[in-house]
């Protein structure tokens, strides 16, 4: 574009980017980063601090020996596990994937978090039939164990990830192991009644299915057929969607109402389960996710996670009054 002076929200077509600059930008990513996109990619990920982390997020997949999805056959799995995010030490932040299945909604995210290496889990593919919800956790702790074989472990999930999180946690809990910290992005422990219909539900699932770039390691399967298998999954979160858990909970919610979660409570519901300390961020129930707003999220979770390594290796770290000042 022959201008130097971009910050990472920025965002290419607004600073004079077009279809012909686009093809020049991917070429140059190929070379340099060897990660091939294509155009849809860059009008997905338009900003610098998006396009960086859809490339590191391509990188790591890479890396992890994940297939591209012109290598997957019909109705073939995600990739179980994809490192978002290399950290510079030796600490895991596993993050539970959302009603879609996908670690798209984590991309912006998972690119702020600091020191620590970010694992997203995904939605095993038709393969994989559940009949409780503790089946399908055990299937999460196991794929887990092959990153991270014991704990402590530091936990997260977006809306209803971070209900699939307290699920986690209590099982890796009764198997003796230690939790370090468990993040809940503005998930609720009473949800929208539309959340559990059906026609909702679709409504959804085809909004982040659209969302998606091939480069996202979306299996090559109808979407009617994810979206049946993402349903039945999340009918079986529904029959317990607010464990009770010995552990603190971090709760992160949302400041902004939206036109579904409206509800008016300090916790989300929470309270009736467990212990939680809040956190108010900047944004709605999925804009806190993504620019500009995932920077206050990020700002208030860094310091969290932090703190919560700090207690387990017994090292002091700036308090957190300032930033909930």
């Amino acid at each position: 574009l022959g201008n130097e002076d971009l910050l990472f929200s920025d965002n290419f077509f607004d600073k004079g980017g077009d279809s012909l600059t686009v093809i020049l930008l991917i070429k140059r990513i190929s070379t340099q980063f060897s990660v091939d996109l294509q155009p849809i990619d860059i009008l997905h990920s338009a900003t610098v601090e998006r396009l960086s982390a859809l490339i590191e997020f391509k990188n790591s997949a890479h890396a992890m020996g994940v297939k591209s999805d012109m290598d997957n056959q019909a109705g073939a799995s995600l990739q179980e596990v994809v490192c978002l995010k290399q950290g510079q030490v030796k600490k895991n932040l596993f993050l539970l994937p959302p009603s879609c299945g996908t670690a798209h909604v984590y991309l912006e995210f998972a690119a702020g978090i600091q020191d620590f290496s970010v694992y997203a889990l995904q939605g095993p593919g038709h393969e994989h039939y559940f009949s409780s919800i503790q089946e399908l956790i055990t299937y999460y702790s196991k794929q887990i164990a092959k990153i991270q074989p014991h704990g402590p472990y530091y936990l997260s999930g977006a809306s209803v990830a971070g209900n699939l999180t307290v699920h986690l946690a209590n099982q890796l809990l009764a198997r003796g192991e230690k939790i370090a910290f468990i993040g809940l992005l503005d998930s609720w422990g009473k949800y929208p009644e539309p959340v559990a219909q059906h026609a909702f539900f679709v409504d959804n699932m085809r909004r982040h299915l659209d969302q998606l770039s091939p480069s996202l390691l979306m299996p090559k399967t109808e979407d009617g057929l994810w979206i049946d298998l993402m349903w039945q999954r999340f009918n079986l979160l529904l029959s317990d969607i607010a464990p009770a858990t010995e552990h603190n909970l971090t709760l992160f919610k949302a400041l902004k109402p939206s036109e579904l979660f409206n509800q008016q409570h300090p916790c989300n519901y929470w309270s009736q389960s467990a212990s939680v300390t809040v956190y108010s961020v900047q944004g709605d129930h999925a804009g806190m996710m993504c620019y500009p707003y995932v920077s206050d999220l990020l700002l208030r979770f860094n310091a969290v996670l932090q703190e919560s390594a700090s207690e387990i290796k017994g090292d002091e770290l700036p308090s957190l009054q300032e930033i909930n000042a």
